[in-house]
């Protein structure tokens, strides 16, 4: 751990730093920019806040975006192909779906709203999977959550894999069913439930969300437009519920032929 964080050291703050020496005010050139003018309008605003957006507190922020970008995104790819390996079935639906909807066109955004069964999939993907199962936060301050004293500092683990798994929310939530998702004539209903937080809730959840689900629309959907994902003869699919945990969860290793459609 401490040879990561010296070599991003090397890379992440050396750029941080660099970008900091050239930053001209309300001229914003890309994340960073915006967050140094955030950090400014928010100390003109109230004094108090002097301080709180530390130069590491805004390398922190541009951390979690690119994580959510790329390493949670790449996970969730990699178990969406596991699952189609498992349930062929839905793979069809959703190259249908595409075939549909983009014909020889190239996949865009602009008709994201109507792929209705790749979004209920990948919404299904992030809650039955949950890629980052536990997420850590600290106490800013004493508190007292459902009757228990929690000082300051006190690192608290949220158990993110549990909420999207409750019972009481969720019909057999061991079993991948996109159709939680989906209304009664096959539109997505989108994911208000309280009890749905891949990318956790409130002031603290994942500042990457938007990007990540964009990514992940455009990436899969570009996939599953072009290529068949089958298991090779004599191979089990991947097990869905047997996996690797590190900062992500992740499939392990399996082989897959991919097709050209």
């Amino acid at each position: 751990m401490l040879e990561l964080i010296k070599k991003r050291a090397r890379i992440r703050d050396a750029r941080y730093y660099e970008i900091k020496k050239t930053f001209q005010e309300n001229q914003i050139r890309h994340l960073l920019d915006a967050l140094l003018q955030a950090k400014i309008d928010e100390e003109r605003e109230d004094a108090s806040t002097c301080g709180v957006m530390t130069d590491e507190y805004i390398m922190a922020s541009s951390d979690t975006l690119f994580r959510a970008g790329s390493e949670t995104t790449t996970t969730a790819l990699h178990w969406l192909v596991a699952v189609l390996l498992n349930y062929p079935e839905i793979q069809e639906k959703i190259h249908a779906e595409l075939t549909k909807q983009f014909g020889e066109e190239m996949i865009s955004l602009e008709k994201k709203r109507n792929c209705h069964y790749l979004e209920a999939t990948l919404t299904e993907v992030l809650r039955c999977v949950t890629v980052a199962p536990i997420f850590p936060h600290k106490t800013t301050c004493d508190t007292t959550l459902s009757g228990y004293h929690i000082p300051k500092d006190t690192t608290v683990l949220l158990n993110i894999w549990a909420i999207n798994h409750d019972e009481r929310e969720w019909q057999n939530p061991e079993e991948f069913n996109p159709n939680r998702f989906l209304d009664s004539e096959g539109h997505f209903t989108g994911t208000s439930k309280v009890s749905y937080i891949p990318f956790g809730s409130g002031r603290r959840i994942c500042p990457g969300e938007s990007l990540a689900k964009t990514e992940l629309f455009l990436l899969s959907a570009a996939m599953l437009k072009k290529f068949k994902f089958e298991n090779p003869p004599g191979c089990s699919p991947p097990d869905l519920k047997d996996g690797v945990y590190g900062l992500t969860f992740t499939p392990k290793l399996f082989t897959v032929i991919a097709k050209e459609r």
